[in-house]
């Protein structure tokens, strides 16, 4: 986003020209949205694979279904089969591939691209580092969950499912920090956005989880899908929970409308709450993201091996963590928001 006189706020996701026109790349929606859920995804299987190690099993039962020349053992008990969180961890690479893709796309240019890498910290840099090891992570240790090997030590698996803890956080901070660290957009400068993405990217990657087992039909261990499905329940309640506190957050902070950045702030505010585009947000967000996705879940708490609800759930989840970005994206590049920042000055 560019202000008039060219001080650039964020680039190249959104802009503004003089006459206070705001654009912005439908990019940046998918960026958040792929990358975040490939992170939760990420750090959701690095959680569960360790947490299932750790209540006092045996590694040697990993090793000899790691060697084995059939996969498709559970191990341990309380995990799926060795294939399917294969595909799990496949399914988190491919969001995150598409994270990365969408980021490129919007940089644009070769030079911008290699500034995403340069030797030097930058909240940009960051991301794009923390991107790429995610997807590193995800594919190795995908790999020794879908294929046979003749060994592999216990100590490998545990440091690799905790680096894929760490990155994946890593991920879903930085997709959730990404706009909060624009200041002269006030509807994004705030605590509660970042923990309504946080929410959302790991409510997203437990969606994506929770579809691969219900796709692959391997749902033998209902233990494992009650538990997830109920976590996930727990998420979209929290999450629903952090869009009221920034919602209200933002009516007390814009309440006096004396500068520029309270009307900008009321401003989107009523363009996501109450304007013309407002059902997206209500209809995909609210119904369909969170209160179908409870629905479904608790469905699936009751009836775990009913795959086609399964399904139904996780995709709501994802139907509802893409409209959040969309909305809120939508929401602060409005028009009317840019001319009264530049009318009245940010702050």
């Amino acid at each position: 986003m560019e202000m008039a006189h060219g001080q650039r706020l964020i680039s190249p996701t959104a802009c503004c020209s003089a006459k206070g026109e705001a654009m912005f790349s439908s990019l940046i929606v998918a960026y958040l949205f792929a990358g975040g859920m490939g992170g939760g995804a990420t750090m959701v299987l690095g959680a569960l694979c360790l947490m299932s190690f750790s209540r006092g099993r045996s590694f040697a039962s990993v090793e000899t279904v790691l060697c084995a020349s059939e996969p498709r053992r559970v191990v341990p008990a309380s995990l799926p089969s060795c294939r399917v969180l294969a595909r799990s961890f496949g399914a988190a690479s491919v969001a995150l591939l598409a994270g990365i893709s969408c980021l490129v796309l919007d940089v644009g240019r070769a030079d911008r691209m290699l500034d995403l890498f340069v030797p030097r910290l930058t909240f940009l840099t960051f991301g794009a580092y923390a991107l790429a090891a995610c997807l590193f992570i995800a594919l190795i240790v995908g790999s020794l969950w879908g294929f046979p090997w003749r060994s592999v030590r216990t100590t490998l698996l545990v440091v690799l499912h905790a680096l894929a803890i760490v990155v994946g956080l890593a991920v879903v901070l930085y997709a959730s920090i990404l706009l909060a660290s624009i200041p002269a957009v006030p509807l994004w400068h705030s605590p509660w956005l970042v923990v309504l993405f946080v929410l959302s990217s790991l409510s997203c990657g437990l969606a994506l989880v929770l579809g691969v087992v219900h796709l692959s039909g391997q749902t033998s261990d209902v233990s494992c899908v009650r538990v997830l499905s109920g976590i996930d329940m727990v998420f979209l309640a929290l999450e629903g929970a952090a869009c009221l506190l920034l919602a209200l957050g933002g009516f007390a902070a814009s309440a006096s409308g004396s500068n520029g950045t309270e009307v900008a702030l009321a401003a989107s505010l009523e363009t996501l709450l109450f304007g013309d585009g407002s059902w997206v947000f209500w209809l995909g967000f609210v119904a369909v993201g969170l209160c179908g996705a409870i629905v479904a879940d608790f469905t699936v708490v009751l009836r775990p091996d009913n795959n086609v609800v399964g399904l139904t759930a996780s995709a709501c989840v994802m139907v509802g963590g893409f409209v959040l970005r969309w909305c809120v994206v939508a929401a602060a590049t409005h028009p009317f928001i840019m001319e009264s920042l530049m009318a009245f000055g940010a702050g």
